[in-house]
């Protein structure tokens, strides 16, 4: 389990219904290729920040490849209760609760709910800026919805 403060996030919407999440955490970078099939990752990492920002027990966010996936799981840790353990794993194939599902974990980290979320926020509103230009919005989907809440619970 990674304990230091060397943690990043890079988010990148791609067309077609596709997106990168890049977690760098202590100098290595995990990467996750997203399809926009079974959720909408801006809806959903929107989500993510705004239960961190509000102190949830735990949230668990599955991230959908194809085939397989990812879960980024987060929970917030008894004694601190301001961070959170993360632990970001990878599912081959087949449905997350399935019994047969083998999962591999990929990084683990301690991290504090207010970094997470600023982390998040910060994509999500370079994404929101470059969907203003017709060009990048071509093929693309984002919702202001999910973000727009995200930033009124934050600076309201």
């Amino acid at each position: 389990m990674y304990h230091g403060d060397d943690i990043d996030l890079l988010y990148v919407l791609r067309p077609h219904g596709w997106s990168d999440l890049l977690f760098y955490v202590g100098g290595d970078i995990h990467h996750l290729c997203i399809t926009h099939v079974f959720s909408d990752p801006t809806v959903d990492l929107s989500h993510l920040a705004s239960s961190l920002h509000q102190g949830v027990p735990a949230i668990e966010l599955l991230l959908w490849d194809e085939p397989g996936g990812h879960i980024l799981r987060c929970k917030q840790l008894k004694e601190q209760r301001h961070r959170y353990a993360v632990q970001l794993a990878s599912f081959p194939e087949g449905p997350p609760e399935s019994s047969q599902r083998t999962e591999t974990i990929l990084v683990e980290f301690n991290i504090k709910a207010a970094h997470f979320v600023k982390l998040i926020y910060c994509q999500l509103e370079k994404t929101a800026k470059l969907y203003e230009e017709k060009t990048y919005r071509k093929h693309r989907d984002f919702s202001y919805a999910g973000f727009d809440c995200l930033r009124q619970q934050l600076f309201d």
